[in-house]
């Protein structure tokens, strides 16, 4: 079960992902700034089923393959993006429900 994001807002999309992701569900988004990431990783925390959140940043670097010769091009794109990942975890339990069921049981 995975979701791919491609969006300039994707925290709006979080609680409707949380909703139809399975545990242990995947989500991935492409973000081209850092503040776009801040935003999504903020919604995916608060959100609560969303754990081993990570982001990595793409860089592209063309190589030259030709003949004899392999070797990087002279130009570089420093940076194309990032991609944030996180899995769906389970429900958190509500600590209220947690201290019930103890003292019922």
């Amino acid at each position: 079960d995975r979701l791919v994001l491609d969006l300039p807002e994707p925290w709006h999309v979080v609680p409707h992902a949380s909703d139809k992701l399975v545990p242990g569900g995947m989500l991935f988004s492409f973000l081209p700034t850092i503040l776009q990431v801040h935003d999504l990783t903020l919604a995916l925390r608060e959100q609560g089923t969303f754990n081993l959140i990570e982001t990595m940043e793409v860089t592209m670097r063309p190589w030259s393959v030709g003949g004899r010769s392999v070797r990087p091009s002279h130009r570089m794109i420093g940076h194309t993006g990032f991609i944030t990942t996180a899995r769906k975890s389970s429900p958190r339990p509500d600590p209220e429900d947690e201290a019930n069921e103890e003292s019922n049981g």
